[in-house]
């Protein structure tokens, strides 16, 4: 969790805040939130967890500003298979972080690509996964 960063459209007055969080799943909390690294680095070092509960230091900006969709636009998950056929597409009705991470995952054996766009309709969210799919090929990204 908090390992992705969201891309969001940033400015200089922008506060980032550094939260200091353990444990995994159901165990998973927040311990801190600080002004700084030094200062969540400081808190880690004088209160340190179990090896298997470490904390972990996830970075976020304060009151983030969104990017919006184009126009009309809505937000479609799209799985393509390596070689371009739509496997599955759904809308989504909910915000998805993924959207704008532009951040790809695959099937365990790569077969697969899933990705969250912004799209007019079905076949427009499929051209969109397509691009990404052939980009992703041919700059020998496909898996990574």
């Amino acid at each position: 969790m908090g390992a992705d960063k969201l891309i969001i459209i940033a400015d200089k007055n922008m506060k980032q805040i550094f939260v200091v969080t353990s444990g995994i799943y159901s165990d998973y909390g927040i311990s801190a939130v600080f002004s700084t690294r030094e200062l969540a680095e400081e808190f880690i070092k004088d209160f340190p967890r179990q090896s298997y509960d470490e904390h972990i230091i996830e970075e976020y900006l304060l009151d983030p500003k969104l990017p919006q969709p184009k126009g009309n636009r809505q937000g479609f998950f799209v799985q393509m298979s390596k070689s371009g056929n739509c496997e599955f597409i759904r809308k989504e009705n909910s915000f998805q972080e993924e959207f704008f991470t532009g951040k790809i995952s695959y099937f365990h054996d790569h077969s697969s690509m899933n990705i969250y766009v912004f799209a007019d309709d079905e076949q427009h969210a499929i051209k969109i996964a397509n691009e990404k799919r052939g980009e992703l090929i041919a700059m020998d990204k496909w898996g990574i």
